[in-house]
């Protein structure tokens, strides 16, 4: 979308506002503080104060818009002044353009490079980085659980990988189904899996260790053509000892 602004009022907006905003341009002629309203809730503040400043420097910001169909579309506006040659600010000119399939592109290749492709959960560099963190974070007491998928390799040389593959999703999905949303549960091998508990106690990670084992068990009497067997062991940390 061009734009032509003066003093803050559009005086031209191009065609193309249609086909982005699901809006007619009349609807900024007739009401220019309608195009407020067409911001997401929680970007119109943080996008108001960097606009304010159109008439004075060239500025650049991006934001969400809501369309009519309440849909919602990615937007860069770049604009720029144009003074009279007094150094008054005559107009300000911008284009705002649709960058929506960017910015989808750019969070699913943030979420592949965080998360294992296969089972869904975080990936060992995510894992790492967070043990690090937790190194440099004053928390009580942290829990670790190490599982392993027993067998692993039997039934990736008898049954096929696709088999081994499903027998990872299966135990991914007992593992992340037994822990707190704010429990932390990763791949962090070919058949291993940790988990971290932060501000936890050992008697609730021992619990965890149960809850593993009653949902494989519960999985194996609803798919016994594949039978699932973790190992798990755990490790807790209290104040500073490691």
């Amino acid at each position: 979308v061009f734009y032509i602004h003066e003093e803050g009022v559009p005086r031209y907006v191009s065609p193309a506002y249609v086909e982005i905003w699901g809006r007619p341009p009349q609807t900024l002629y007739e009401d220019p503080n309608s195009f407020w309203e067409t911001i997401h809730p929680e970007d119109r503040d943080y996008a108001k104060r960097f606009m304010e400043k159109k008439a004075r420097e060239e500025i650049e910001v991006v934001y969400r818009i809501v369309r009519p169909d309440a849909s919602v579309r990615w937007i860069r506006d770049h604009s720029f002044p144009i003074g009279d040659g007094s150094g008054r600010t005559q107009r300000a000119v911008g284009i705002a353009a649709d960058i929506t399939d960017l910015k989808l592109g750019e969070e699913k290749l943030k979420y592949l490079s965080l998360h294992d492709p296969l089972t869904g959960l975080y990936n060992r560099i995510y894992f790492e980085e967070e043990m690090n963190r937790i190194e440099k974070t004053r928390y009580g007491t942290v829990g670790i659980l190490s599982c392993d998928v027993d067998g692993l390799k039997l039934v990736n040389d008898t049954l096929g990988h696709d088999q081994g593959d499903r027998l990872l999703i299966a135990a991914a999905r007992v593992i992340r189904d037994s822990f707190r949303e704010g429990d932390l549960a990763a791949r962090i091998g070919g058949d291993e899996f940790a988990v971290v508990l932060p501000n936890t106690t050992e008697p609730a990670v021992e619990n965890a260790c149960q809850r593993i084992q009653e949902t494989v068990d519960t999985y194996n009497a609803t798919t016994p053509e594949l039978p699932l067997s973790i190992s798990v062991g755990f490790a807790v940390r209290n104040g500073s000892h490691k």
